[in-house]
């Protein structure tokens, strides 16, 4: 969920990807996760998890060029692509949490304070309480009214609401549950929200099995209640995704979104303590993927007053976005970029550009693994999505065949296809006679792949040292042995 409160702002310059893109993933669906990193100025974070089950993390500085993706702890903690959330952690200054459930079924945390480096993730509750691969996942939020209280809400393999809290710096809390046992599908998605208009209240919001939008709340640090329905049953698929926003020019008016089972986006919504009204429909029916899990984002449209952006991606892997302008009508879904970028109803996430003034960015996984992002400026045309490549990487070993002895070199993510040129060093004890240095081509195969071989004349080889450079995107990978 966006929070206008907390939004930096920032220059009127569009934001900008380095290279050309390999492929380092398998095709993933989850929710992808976009913070500002809390202590670093002007820097955004777009968090995912990839193919081989490792958090990642890319970043960049204001209107400057786009970072990594890095990773975050081992691969292989998570299921492939499953859903991350992240947030500050509420009375720590300048810290940046990050949440995703694990193979195990457990629920971890990363973190890092300000420039720091990244720790984690860490276990949060028992293994075994949560279905692996729930790919929308979690949601995060402050519990409002409850000074430094950090929330965190997932539903466990039994279809229970639970949700997991810390108290600033102390130790976490739970997961405890909320409601009863069987109300959701294991897994199923989960949006939170303040109540706007109604003090200290939070809200949390998930489709019941029976395809009906429920919501629990609390006020401030008082028992929980519900989860209640809001609508009639049977109008979305079961744990489908959800999204809460407020509606940006309408007082205290609180804004629930979800695609229903004929692939419309549907709207609820309440002002202040009232009632809840809806969901209404949004645009055609047939448009978007029933039943798409990971689904939907809402966000300010950042430099236009009183707009009120939704994003989904539809049933041809097409980015989209409905919006409104305070109490007006509805428009759209209109489709940002091509279609067959994504695969159809992949999560998506929405995010100020902070340092960069009035833009607004959207991120999905496209179909080849690769994060992707959207932005317009202002009341400007959309721009994109453009793909931000994981960075090349390489390894070499010293080897010896039939033809003699020689230094391997493998590596991946280079542009698909490309020329990849090898810049070499190698060294047979100290004397500078005994080094030889040189460069070599090769060519990437269509995965972005690479195997070379430099042959090694020198006697006692001691060192070996090789930059790998794309020749498409400049981007540099280095080894040493």
């Amino acid at each position: 969920m966006a929070d206008s409160h907390r939004a930096r702002r920032s220059s009127d310059r569009l934001a900008r990807f380095s290279g050309n893109f390999a492929q380092e993933a398998m095709m993933v669906r989850g929710q992808t996760a976009a913070s500002p990193q809390y202590g670093v100025a002007d820097q955004t974070d777009a968090f995912f998890i990839d193919g081989n089950g490792q958090l990642h993390v890319a970043w960049v500085s204001g209107a400057g060029a786009w970072n990594g993706p890095a990773p975050i702890g081992p691969a292989g903690q998570f299921p492939p692509g499953t859903g991350v959330a992240a947030s500050p952690q509420y009375g720590v200054p300048d810290q940046t949490d990050v949440f995703a459930i694990d193979t195990n079924g457990q629920l971890h945390v990363a973190w890092v304070s300000g420039v720091g480096a990244w720790n984690g993730p860490a276990p949060i509750g028992p293994a075994g309480l949560f279905l692996p691969g729930a790919v929308a996942g979690v949601a995060a939020s402050p519990q409002y009214g409850v000074p430094d209280q950090t929330d965190v809400f997932a539903v466990d393999r039994n279809g229970q609401l639970h949700v997991a809290w810390v108290s600033g710096v102390g130790a976490w809390n739970g997961p405890a549950p909320i409601g009863p046992a069987g109300l959701f599908p294991a897994g199923a998605a989960v949006a939170a929200s303040p109540q706007y208009g109604v003090p200290d209240q939070t809200d949390v919001f998930a489709i019941g099995s029976n395809g009906q939008l429920h919501v629990a709340w609390v006020s401030g640090a008082g028992a929980w209640n519900g989860p209640a329905p809001i609508g009639p049953a049977d109008l979305f698929p079961p744990g489908t995704g959800v999204a809460a926003s407020p509606q940006y020019g309408v007082d205290d008016q609180t804004d629930v979104f979800a695609i229903d089972k004929h692939g419309q986006l549907h709207v609820a919504w309440v002002s202040g303590a009232g009632a809840w009204n809806g969901p209404a429909p949004i645009g055609p029916a047939g448009l978007f993927q029933p039943g798409a899990v990971a689904g939907i984002a809402a966000s300010p449209q950042y430099g236009v007053a009183d707009q009120t952006d939704v994003f989904a991606v539809d049933r041809n892997g097409q980015l989209h976005v409905a919006w409104v302008s305070g109490v007006g009508a509805w428009n759209g879904p209109a489709p940002i970029g091509p279609a067959g970028l994504f695969p159809p109803g992949t999560g998506v996430a929405a995010s100020p550009q902070y340092g960069v003034p009035d833009q607004t960015d959207v991120f999905a996984i496209g179909g080849n693994g690769q994060l992707h992002v959207a932005w317009v400026s202002g009341v400007g045309a959309w721009n994109g999505p453009v793909g931000l490549a994981f960075p090349p990487r390489i390894a070499i070993a010293a080897l010896q065949d039939g033809q003699g002895r020689f230094i391997e070199v493998t590596g991946s993510n280079f542009t698909a296809n490309g020329r990849v040129s090898l810049d070499y060093q190698l060294k047979a004890g100290g004397a500078p006679a005994n080094m030889a240095v040189g460069n070599l081509g090769a060519q990437a195969d269509a995965k972005g792949a690479i195997r070379a071989r430099i042959d090694v004349a020198l006697i006692g080889l001691t060192n070996a040292a090789v930059k790998a450079t794309d020749q498409t995107s400049n981007r540099s990978a280095t080894a040493e042995i």
